[in-house]
């Protein structure tokens, strides 16, 4: 679990379609979304709706330290909780620090082996 102690689906756009080929996916054009929605689950197994988190390519020079991605964190109820160079940026400045210890891998996590499924 990562994000906050919430269990993560992964989803790409076609610009981002390389994604699937995790590790050997290469750097990701602009234009590349990766979302990924989140929940966790409560001591009484109940299911609790977390955030959505989305990483947007843009272009060079929108932000060298976050290799020029953008993260943007949204609320459960629709808010937005914060945005790379936007409202609230400050809030997703712990996305980009994470994310800089992946910048050998285009500053991308995979999902971890042990749960991946192979079609």
């Amino acid at each position: 679990m990562t994000h906050g102690n919430h269990y993560l689906n992964n989803y790409a756009n076609d610009t981002a379609s390389a994604y699937r080929n995790l590790e050997d996916a290469g750097k990701k054009p602009v234009g590349s979304v990766i979302a990924k929605d989140s929940f966790s689950v409560t001591q009484s197994k109940a299911i609790v709706l977390g955030p959505l988190f989305i990483m947007e390519k843009m272009p060079s020079g929108f932000n060298y330290v976050s290799g020029d991605w953008k993260y943007t964190l949204i609320q459960p109820d629709g808010t937005v909780f914060g945005e790379t160079r936007g409202a609230n940026a400050e809030r997703v400045e712990y996305c980009i620090a994470c994310h800089l210890a992946a910048s050998q891998k285009n500053h991308l996590y995979f999902i971890p082996e042990d749960y991946r499924i192979t079609h």
